[in-house]
């Protein structure tokens, strides 16, 4: 999928999302029409850069340690809702899924 021509519907998880590539890709997204959920461990930085985002598209975040498994768990459960409509990266959740109890 072309970043230019993301679906509306479409959701994306992003990793060390709150600044930096992360960040400028969040921006990608969310200025193609794509809703984010940005993943970071830093969690005043994330609040700032969705507060900061926020007029661009929905924003979500999680506080996240991707080494720390209990916190990727914690994380992906809101993202797989089916109401958040996760599409984008969604090979990633099931490389993990199967970890998740």
């Amino acid at each position: 999928v072309r970043m230019n021509q993301i679906d509306k519907k479409k959701s994306a998880v992003v990793t060390g999302g709150a600044q930096g590539i992360g960040l400028a890709i969040s921006e990608r997204f969310l200025v193609s029409g794509a809703s984010v959920c940005l993943w970071d461990r830093d969690e005043k930085m994330v609040n700032k850069t969705a507060s900061s985002l926020a007029s661009k598209g929905r924003v979500e975040t999680a506080v996240i340690d991707v080494t720390d498994l209990e916190s990727v768990k914690n994380a992906v459960r809101p993202t797989d809702d089916p109401g958040w409509g996760l599409k984008l990266n969604r090979e990633s959740l099931n490389l993990i899924r199967p970890y998740i109890v």
